[in-house]
Formats: C-alpha cells, sequence, structure tokens
C-alpha cells in the first residue's frame, strides 16, 4: 500500500512526537522507486543538501508496480506505471557543481 504521511504545525525543537496524518494512495502496490536526473544521468538517489549543492533535479522519475486484481489467473503480471515529472524550478541541468557534462559561460 501507498501511504502520504503529513506532519503539520511542528513545534520548534518540540519533544513530544506528533502523530502524522496518513492518506492512502493506493493499494495493491508491489513497488515503488523512484529516480532523479541530473540534466544528464538517472540517479537512485538525491541529497540535495549535502551532495547536489542544494539544487533540485531536473527530473523525477516514478515507477509503480501494482500486483494483479483479486481473481486474476494465476500468472497474470503486475501491471507497471512509469512517469517522468519534469521540475521547471530546477537549475540542476546548468549547474556544473552538479552536473559535470555542463559549463556555464
Amino acid at each position: 500500500m501507498l501511504v502520504r504521511r503529513v506532519t503539520r504545525n511542528i513545534p520548534p525543537l518540540s519533544i513530544t512526537q506528533i502523530t502524522p496524518d496518513e492518506e492512502i494512495i493506493c493499494r495493491g502496490v508491489s513497488s515503488f522507486t523512484l529516480q532523479y536526473f541530473d540534466g544528464s544521468n538517472w540517479n537512485p538517489t538525491w541529497d540535495s543538501a549535502n551532495v547536489e549543492d542544494n539544487t533540485v533535479p531536473v527530473a523525477v522519475q516514478v515507477t509503480l508496480e501494482l500486483n494483479p486484481p483479486a481473481g486474476a489467473k494465476p500468472n497474470a503480471t503486475p501491471q507497471q506505471f512509469i512517469r517522468v515529472f519534469t521540475l521547471p524550478c530546477s537549475t540542476a541541468a546548468t549547474d556544473p557543481a552538479v552536473n559535470s557534462g555542463t559549463s556555464v559561460n
């Protein structure tokens, strides 16, 4: 199952544990993966704070694989959905610190 968890109004330096709100996005999920595009390569991780010079990726690829529905044939294969979302606010494609294949003149 794919679940979205949101914690709202986090008090600064709070000692108490706040239980996040949960919303079920999709049931029957067998896999969920993300890949991040830096302008020239797809990467399995993206650490904007420590590695990627405080930039967001150019695009994110989401792969969602769903189990066959109940009552499906025994040899039914999972359904796979792949979508690429571009992030227009990204500067990673032209940032030589992130994408070594580019240079800014």
